[in-house]
């Protein structure tokens, strides 16, 4: 494919509303901070609660603080569902015609993506002061699941910041 082949390829796919919703930047981040939502949330679920060998009840491997699993869990539920509705309101922009709806809409976008900044730099110092208090060794399976999480949390930050 040469260069003029590629260009008349994109501007044919351009032309259609729903790639150009899907490729626009705003899409992609929205989209993105989505992924990181539900890969912190789902982490955390699935190996952020170990028990010992001596004990059969489920504690959060984060230094055994309940709070900062629950923390990282509830963040993550509340993030992927601001993200979705976000996501709808942004495909249904072109169909909203009342000036006052757009600029309620566009004043709550900003105000919850600094929230959601705000509240993943928590979780993310909170989570990993917690990581650092734990026992090393004392959870050997929930190890890379809560690494996963901590490291998705810090990248959620810039996510919900742009």
């Amino acid at each position: 494919m040469d260069l003029k082949t590629t260009r008349s390829f994109c501007s044919h796919f351009m032309k259609k509303p729903l790639v150009s919703f899907i490729l626009c930047p705003q899409t992609l981040i929205r989209m993105t901070s989505w992924i990181f939502s539900v890969i912190v949330c789902g982490s955390i679920m699935q190996g952020g609660f170990q028990n010992l060998s001596t004990c059969s009840e489920l504690k959060c491997v984060l230094n055994e603080n309940t709070a900062a699993c629950g923390y990282g869990i509830g963040l993550g539920i509340v993030a992927a569902l601001i993200c979705l509705l976000f996501l709808l309101l942004d495909f249904s922009d072109p169909y909203i015609k009342t000036y006052f709806l757009h600029k309620v809409i566009c004043i709550s976008d900003f105000a919850c993506s600094v929230f959601c900044a705000a509240l993943w730099f928590i979780g993310f110092c909170f989570m990993a002061k917690e990581w650092a208090l734990s026992v090393p060794d004392a959870y050997p399976l929930g190890v890379a699941s809560v690494q996963t999480a901590i490291v998705f949390s810090f990248f959620s930050i810039p996510c919900w910041g742009y």
